[in-house]
């Protein structure tokens, strides 16, 4: 779907995307829908999220690779007993000098496995807030899940033990709960 182009709809051009919106994006999902293949959705918000949050550098390296498919991306929000309830994240970071120490698990992490970028949900100081985190962090660990019923799009529990995120590739931004 990279080649085709289909997984940067929204990202502009200067990146490696088509440029287009929501309308771009609502073709794609609807043909890959019909074609009954799993939606390039996910890598789409991980695009927006760089887009809206990301510092100029980490759009520069990384939304090239999404928009081509080269960069799978998940988002790491829902956790036992929580679920995906944004207000009741149990999941923590503390800086640490130039690094975010993270700590927590989370489960139905689509494309969790396969991924190679996420974005953490945990409680800092600040409250709640997003860290987009290499899945290669020392730290990060994860396990593809079966979960009854889901078969479209693969899922992974995703556990965080102080993993030591650098600032300077890491996003630490306030999220709305």
């Amino acid at each position: 779907m990279g080649r085709r182009g289909w997984v940067g709809s929204v990202t502009p051009p200067e990146f490696g995307g088509s440029g287009g919106g929501i309308w771009e994006y609502c073709v794609v999902a609807e043909e890959v829908g019909r074609l009954g293949i799993v939606s390039p959705q996910t890598a789409i918000q991980g695009e927006l999220w760089l887009l809206d949050w990301g510092t100029d550098e980490q759009k520069a390296e990384l939304l090239p690779g999404l928009a081509k498919g080269d960069i799978v991306f998940s988002e790491s929000i829902s956790e036992p007993g929580v679920g995906s309830a944004l207000r009741s994240v149990t999941s923590t970071a503390v800086r640490d000098g130039d690094v975010w120490v993270i700590n927590g698990r989370k489960t139905y992490v689509n494309l969790g496995a396969e991924s190679s970028l996420t974005v953490v949900y945990a409680v800092a100081d600040e409250g709640l807030t997003a860290f987009l985190v290499p899945m290669d962090t020392p730290g990060v660990t994860t396990r593809a899940t079966d979960p009854i019923g889901l078969r479209l799009i693969p899922t992974a529990e995703s556990t965080s033990t102080t993993c030591e995120s650098r600032r300077q590739r890491s996003s630490a931004r306030p999220a709305r709960a």
